[in-house]
């Protein structure tokens, strides 16, 4: 298995020049962006790899674990163990893999970064779910996330019909009534965020940014 101490110790300023914080072992780290955080967790895989999953974490569905709600997949290298000392230690491998997931990282942060344009997010969230449902009708009665997203941009119509389809889902069961009054319904998510927010901080053990939450 890959040596994760050393990894994590050529990770850390890299992640902390781009704003990232992170919970005391340095293994995940938080992009925060308001509505949501973009979470990136460093785990060995097979052999002497290691998995960098990166995904974003919704803060409007009243759960405070990660929950990867939308993801690109995980950058997946094999890196030279470091365990066995200076001498069986190829740094230049080390380098070289580590480099290309920093580059790999980046690229997915900097795209999470634009999902805070709600009409934007709403189009990924589209693509994905006619996608998925194709293969899985009852896809969307397990998440609400675009009723969010289509209520805020006025579709009340389609926000309706997400949310009835997701009326066990106690946020869905919250908003659906209030749909169409738009400012009732925007306090009501912020609500929902910045509860879950701070939730969130408590369960990962993590101190999240002062930030305003656009939506």
């Amino acid at each position: 298995m890959a040596d994760l101490s050393a990894i994590k110790k050529r990770l850390a300023p890299w992640f902390k020049e781009r704003g990232l914080i992170s919970s005391s072992n340095r293994r995940v780290w938080y992009d925060d962006n308001g509505f949501y955080a973009t979470v990136i967790e460093i785990q060995p895989c097979k052999g002497m790899g290691i998995i960098v999953n990166v995904g974003v974490n919704f803060f409007w569905k009243r759960y405070s674990g990660v929950t990867y709600d939308y993801a690109l997949g995980g950058i997946e290298v094999t890196v030279p163990n470091a365990t066995f000392g200076a001498l069986l230690f190829d740094s230049i491998k080390f380098e070289s893999e580590l480099e290309y997931v920093l580059s790999e990282t980046e690229k997915r942060i900097e795209f999470y970064r634009k999902l805070k344009d709600i009409s934007y997010l709403d189009e990924l969230l589209k693509t994905r779910y006619d996608a998925i449902s194709i293969m899985n009708k009852d896809f969307l009665k397990r998440d609400s996330s675009r009723g969010i997203t289509r209520a805020l941009l006025g579709d009340f119509k389609t926000a309706k019909e997400l949310f009835s389809n997701d009326v066990q889902n106690s946020v869905a069961a919250l908003l659906l009534p209030i749909v169409e009054e738009k400012d009732k319904f925007r306090q009501a998510v912020f609500e929902i965020i910045s509860e879950c927010r701070s939730n969130f901080a408590t369960k990962q053990r993590i101190k999240l940014k002062e930030v305003s939450i656009d939506i």
